[in-house]
């Protein structure tokens, strides 16, 4: 028997891309931007609007478009994955922002307990009460539908 031909590295078996790198598409980034500013006023004012589930689904089928974007990008590029550098390199771009956003939500707060603000106080605030749902039945939990 003959051996194995050797393999030539730089040949990837399997689907390989020709479309150009994706980079940076400004509206993309805009619809995400919009989507979180819209779950940021779901939650500040729950108890006036109803679910916005569709804006979240959106924002997560996007990110995982250009998750998926960038994985693909960087294994045509160098021949392989590196999860790990993925994951720091992710961890560089959204710390920041995320400090900032504790930042400003704790001078926020800060700023509703000087004025007596019940919804932003940092000071424990009576249990909001939980709204009936129209699906409770005699199978759920006792305290939810009450």
């Amino acid at each position: 028997m003959n051996p194995p031909a050797p393999v030539d590295p730089s040949a990837r078996p399997g689907f390989v891309s020709r479309a150009p790198r994706l980079g940076f598409v400004p509206s993309l980034d805009g619809m995400r931007g919009i989507g979180v500013a819209m779950v940021l006023v779901g939650h500040a004012l729950f108890e006036y609007l109803e679910s916005w589930v569709t804006i979240v689904d959106t924002f997560f089928v996007l990110s995982a478009f250009l998750i998926v974007t960038l994985l693909l990008q960087e294994a045509n590029s160098t021949g392989r994955v590196r999860i790990g550098r993925f994951y720091q390199r992710r961890a560089l771009r959204l710390l920041p922002s995320l400090a900032l956003f504790v930042a400003t939500w704790l001078v926020v707060a800060a700023i509703g307990t000087v004025f007596g603000v019940e919804g932003l106080s940092l000071a424990r605030s009576r249990r909001m009460p939980v709204r009936r749902s129209a699906t409770c039945t005699t199978s759920s939990i006792p305290t939810a539908c009450t």
